[in-house]
Formats: C-alpha cells, sequence, structure tokens
C-alpha cells in the first residue's frame, strides 16, 4: 500500500485558492483512506489531486495501487495511459495502459478515442489509429456511431 503519509507535493501554478482547497480534499481523503485502504473511488480521486497539483509520482503511485486491488478496472489503466503519455512522454508505458484500459473495459468507448489519438498523434502510427477504431467498432456494433465517424473521416 502507498505510504498514505507521503507529502503533499504543489509543482502546479495554480491559483493559491484551488492549491488549498486541493490540499484539504487530499487530507480529507488520506483519513478517508487510513479507515478503508480498499476504497477504490478515493485512490482514483486522490491520484486526480495530485496530478492536478502536478504530482505525478503520486498520482501514480495512486492509480498503480488500484490496479493492484482492482485489477479488472478500467479507470485507472486509462489514467495512468493519460498520464504517461500526456505529462511523462513515456509512449511505451503509455500503451500498454491504454490497452489493458481497454482489455477491462471494451464496451467504454471513450478509451477507443484516446488510444485512437495516441497512436494517431503521439505515435504517429495511422495504421494502428485506424485498427483501434475498428476494434471498437467490431466489439460494440450498437454504440460506435461516434468511432465509426472517426473512421470515415479519417
Amino acid at each position: 500500500m502507498p505510504d498514505l503519509d507521503r507529502e503533499i507535493v504543489v509543482k502546479a501554478d495554480l491559483p493559491a485558492n484551488i492549491k488549498s482547497e486541493t490540499i484539504m480534499d487530499i487530507q480529507d481523503i488520506i483519513q478517508k483512506l487510513k479507515e478503508d485502504y480498499d476504497n477504490m473511488q478515493l485512490w482514483l480521486q486522490l491520484g486526480l489531486l495530485r496530478k492536478l497539483l502536478g504530482d505525478y509520482d503520486g498520482a501514480i503511485e495512486a492509480w498503480q495501487f488500484v490496479n493492484l486491488i482492482r485489477p479488472n478496472n478500467f479507470v485507472s489503466f486509462g489514467n495512468l495511459g493519460d498520464i504517461y503519455s500526456l505529462y511523462l512522454n513515456d509512449k511505451k508505458k503509455a500503451e500498454e495502459n491504454y490497452l489493458k484500459a481497454l482489455e477491462n473495459g471494451p464496451d467504454q468507448i471513450y478509451l477507443y478515442e484516446k488510444v485512437y489519438e495516441f497512436y494517431r498523434y503521439t505515435i504517429k502510427d495511422n495504421a494502428k489509429a485506424k485498427e483501434i477504431l475498428k476494434k471498437g467498432i467490431n466489439l460494440n456494433p450498437n454504440n460506435s456511431q461516434y468511432l465509426q465517424n472517426l473512421l470515415n473521416n479519417f
């Protein structure tokens, strides 16, 4: 389990009121997690708040713990894909986490869009971008019009 007494690190340039509210929210979540470490939603929220403050290591730690306690969830894996792709430029870890998120949540259309954008704009691999859209369409035939539109306008 991550160290809940970990220092609250503020690296982001945020207005003072946002910083103080976020720190108070983190402190509140930490107290709740000390009583119930198995609360997935609180760990997810802790990761989001740490990311907001620019503490990417703290966010990763929280979301990786969610991966351990809920290995079949898709949210924490998607969040890790985002942080590795958009903030830390670690394409390998981004792709691994995005693909695990899709494996765990094959009906989550927004994840196909994220992975499509990752392949198309970050990796610049149009073949993979098209394939992920096709996969999402095939697995979600009744809920994939948006993905079909992306593919048609490719």
